[in-house]
């Protein structure tokens, strides 16, 4: 079954609490072996990405947080992956992540994505 906009019906869901959410996801992600884990969260305006983050964030104090909309501000669209190929290197690398893209720097954006 597709809903009208082609997306897959859910067919079945559950209540969870915060903490079998986390627990679900890093289950998921298998262990950390030598590298740090990375999740991907994806999905349309108001879906509640920026709440999973946060909830996930929270659980791991120590994770880094990379909005995508930062990444891509200003850029060409879908012209941005190697900008955040570079954050992701830097992060698999388990350094900080730091990165200044152009068009924050052409067009006075002050900060940094870190």
């Amino acid at each position: 079954m597709r809903t009208p906009g082609g997306e897959p019906a859910v067919d079945t869901w559950s209540v969870v609490s915060r903490a079998e959410f986390v627990e679900r996801v890093f289950s998921a992600a298998g262990p950390p072996l030598t590298r740090p884990r990375i999740v991907a969260v994806d999905g349309r305006g108001g879906a509640g990405k920026s709440i999973t983050v946060t909830w996930l964030h929270e659980a791991v104090p120590a994770s880094a947080v990379v909005h995508t909309d930062d990444v891509a501000w200003c850029e060409p669209f879908l012209a941005w992956g190697h900008l955040l190929l570079e954050v992701l290197e830097q992060l698999h690398r388990a350094q900080a992540a730091q990165l200044r893209p152009p068009a924050w720097r052409d067009r006075g954006r002050p900060g940094e994505i870190s």
